[in-house]
Parts: structure tokens; sequence; C-alpha cells
């Protein structure tokens, strides 16, 4: 069933009742005038997809619910003043030749997986938005939320994954994460209400060799940081960035926390202190900076370390003792109690072989050794498992060793990557191959089997519809134990 609207003058249709269309066409009828209006109490469910042609008038002042995709062609449309609420349980899809514009928004998809709502054209929010349920994957695309709009609410389970613009001069709420997490900032009240300022959030290390830290950095967090940037205007609000030792690194002292934006090459100490827990909580700069960019959390002294500085986990196959050889290196350790190195046969499975008494806390390079001589054959992996004295643990990344001379290799380029990779594979032997590709939890998102001629083959990477991180390649033999693994970034 398909409702096709034609209602002419643009009167109510809906007036205190409901509707239910599978789906809803607005302006189809070319010869004459088909528009909807939802008006006081009207309110309207659509438990298919919304088309808006270019000639049609849509405006809700009611209640609409939607479970289908949105296709707007209609420039400079009024949303109306009522709420509509996306309730898909399945990913919906906002589209068209022209953005689409929402009073009051409800984001409610109960959809499994980060890309509940998929951008495919900005969307304009003109008055507020809660977050209760589902992701935006933005895309390429945009969120605006122009002037007076707010953010309602945000959960853990639903935000933006991409970029938030805010207009006007209001204290504002950033909804973002990157995909698997919330991650807010927000600004205090920027001084004109044509000022436009925007934020996304990256769950990856800021730092690059070169940068300096700012009298008053002793270290920044190595996971995450937030681009915030003004567009539009000369004013300079104060910044304020969330935090979750989940995903920033170990807090101990409240006080000592600080908020670093990047100026050129050096990380500049704009102040603050956090106001929270040890785990969650909010940092607001004590200054402010005329130089937008990158933002990210800090600490003045060794008392927040953050994240444990792993600099290196290595794994090396040892002809002469039939064994393999293990070392690694820890720049900074903050109440790390024990190190477990895990050994596999097939990158799936883990067992523990070794464990190693760490330092506890230290601001130095402290160097490990140690060395597995169980009997393999073939490939095995290792990994390297850091134990805090709360029990709380992280793994480095996975090393693989071989027996038999491996002359394969691999080479992917871009890398990172937006849309498609190539992937430059030296084969030493003919036969089948799997290309495997997992995300950070292990999880697999791409397997196909080929066949692969000894020499050089090139394997195209499709990424397009993936959400930005960090992802991980793994070509293996069929047939035998060849293995390679390489990360790959996807970005936007």
């Amino acid at each position: 069933m398909k409702l096709v609207t034609n209602v002419l003058l643009l009167t109510s249709l809906l007036l205190g009742s409901n509707s239910v269309a599978q789906d809803l066409d607005v302006g189809h009828i070319s010869s004459s005038t088909s528009d909807l209006s939802v008006v006081g109490t009207g309110s309207i469910y659509i438990s298919g997809n919304v088309t808006i042609t270019s000639t049609g008038i849509y405006k809700n002042d009611g209640a609409v619910e939607i479970k289908g995709n949105i296709s707007n062609d209609k420039a400079s449309m009024a949303p109306g003043a009522g709420t509509t609420s996306l309730t898909g349980t399945l990913s919906q899809t906002i589209e068209g030749a022209q953005p689409f514009s929402f009073y009051d928004v409800t984001i409610n998809n109960t959809s499994s997986g980060a890309s509940n709502i998929v951008l495919s054209k900005p969307i304009v929010i003109t008055h507020s938005a809660a977050f209760t349920d589902g992701v935006i994957n933005a895309g390429a695309n945009t969120v605006s939320f122009a002037n007076s709009a707010i953010c309602a609410a945000v959960t853990s389970a639903s935000y933006v994954n991409g970029l938030v613009e805010k207009v006007g001069n209001q204290a504002f709420t950033f909804p973002v994460g990157d995909g698997t997490k919330a991650r807010t900032a927000s600004i205090s009240p920027p001084s004109s209400n044509t000022d436009v300022f925007t934020c996304k959030y990256f769950y990856t290390d800021a730092f690059t060799s070169g940068d300096t830290y700012d009298a008053g950095i002793n270290r920044i967090t190595n996971k995450e940081y937030w681009e915030i940037n003004r567009t539009v205007g000369t004013s300079t609000p104060i910044v304020t960035l969330s935090y979750d030792t989940n995903y920033t690194g170990t807090i101990a002292t409240l006080a000592d926390l600080r908020i670093a934006n990047l100026i050129g090459t050096l990380w500049s100490n704009r102040g603050g202190s956090g106001s929270g827990t040890l785990a969650i909580g909010t940092v607001t700069a004590g200054t402010a900076s005329s130089t937008w960019g990158r933002y990210t959390l800090a600490s003045s002294t060794t008392n927040n370390p953050l994240p444990i500085e792993l600099l290196r986990f290595d794994a090396t196959y040892n002809a002469t003792k039939n064994g393999v050889d293990l070392s690694w290196a820890t720049g900074t350790e903050k109440n790390s109690d024990h190190f477990i190195v895990e050994r596999s046969l097939n990158s799936i499975n883990w067992v523990g072989v070794l464990q190693q008494k760490a330092a506890g806390n230290s601001i130095s390079l402290l160097q490990y050794e140690a060395f597995d001589g169980t009997p393999f054959r073939g490939t095995v992996f290792y990994r390297l498992k850091e134990t805090d004295f709360n029990l709380e643990f992280a793994y480095s990344a996975v090393q693989s060793v071989s027996k038999n001379r491996d002359e394969s290799t691999m080479n992917i380029t871009p890398n990172p990557v937006t849309h498609t990779a190539a992937i430059n594979f030296k084969a030493d032997i003919t036969g089948d191959f799997q290309v495997a590709m997992s995300n950070t939890l292990g999880q697999l998102v791409q397997l196909k089997t080929m066949a692969l001629l000894r020499g050089e083959n090139k394997i195209e990477l499709d990424m397009e519809q993936l959400i930005p991180g960090n992802y991980f390649i793994k070509i293996y033999s069929v047939n035998s134990s060849k293995i390679k693994i390489q990360k790959i970034i996807k970005s936007n």
C-alpha cells in the first residue's frame, strides 16, 4: 500500500487522529497540489518510506513517526513545529536532492550495528534533538543545529558518528562519538548568533612525531581527540571535554587533568581540572583558544598516565633455541600489576603461556624479555595482556611467528583509506588464499577466498561502507601456515 496525499491549499490532513501508511509520497501528483500538513494534536504513523518531491510541501506541527527511509527533493522545506520520531527496527537512510529539516527529532532506532541512521544528505535540526537509541552515521554529511536549537539528550547508545555543526550564541553539547561510544564535547556561549562551530570525534592517537608539550602539560592521552573548529565568526568560547576511563585511560588525580589543543606542533595548555569521579566526568578548560582544531585530554603531572604507554611488543622465532623470543617496552606505567603473554594457533582461541610482574608505577623506559619454548609447527600468534591492580586489562597488537621461511609480502595503499584500497600481495606459493578483515574487537567484517598466483597479486578492498577506525587485514593460505597481517585505517 502506498498513501499519496492530495490535500488542496495545505489543509489539515490529520487532526487528533492516527493514520497508518506503508509508504508516503508528498507532491507525487503533478497535475495538482498534493501536500501534507499535520496540525494540532494530529499524528501520523508511517511504517514505510517517506518521499517528498521538489513541488511537494511537507509540514509537521503535530507528531510523525517514521520507520522507513526519507527522501527529500524539496528545497528550503519548512519543518513546522512538531516532533518527528525515527523508530526503525532496520537501518534508515535520509537521502534525496535536498537536506531534510526537523523541528524536534527523536532518534530511537533499535536496529543492531552502528549505522542505524545513514545520511546520504545533510540534515538540519531547528529546535531540539533527543538521542535515545541508535547512531547517526553521517559519513561525508553534516548534522546541523540551527540558532537556538539544542541537543536535549544523549545516551551512550545514541549519538552522531560524524560532523556536527552548531549555529548561534548558545552553549552547546555536541552529541558526537565514533560508532562504538558516545564521547561528547561542549562549548560555552559564542558571542554572536551567526557564529558557527563544528565538532567531530576520533578514537585514535592525536600525537604525531615532532609534536611537543606546552608548559604545564606532562602528557596527553594516546586514545582519542576531538576536532573542534570555528567556521564563521570571531568568538572564543571555552571548551569542555568528557572523559571515561574505559576509553580515555587511567585517571588518578582529577585536579591534574587538563585540556590541550594542538597549535602547529605544540600541544598548548588550556588549563582546567576534572569534575566527576575517577571513572567518568568532564574537564572544562581554564582559558579559551583563538586557534581551533585538535583538542584532547592531558595531565599536568605523572599522576594521570592515562593509558599505559606500551612502546612495542615483539615476537621472533629463535632457530638456535627452537622457540620464540618475546620482548616489550613501556614508557609509563600506572598501577600496572602484571603482564601475560598469550598464544594462539588460529588468532581466535588464546591461552596464557607466560606471566611477568610489572613495575606498578613508572615514568621511565622499561624493557621486558621472555622466552616461549613450546614446540610448534607452521605459524603461531602472540599478544600481550597488561592487567592493573584493579583487574582492568588491555591487549597489544597481535604478532605472528612462523618456523618456515616466508617470502610473501603485503602492502596496502592508500592507508589511511576513504573508499577503496589496493592490496599488493606477493605470494611465494600458488594456491587458494583467504582475505579476512576484522575490527579492533576481533569481529570479522569481510571475508573472501580467491586463487592467487606465485608472485605479484593485486586485490581491491572496498571500505566505503565501513565506519571510520582501525581494521586488520589478514591474508593466509588455505593449505599452509603462511599468513600476513597488516593494520589499515578507515577515514572519512
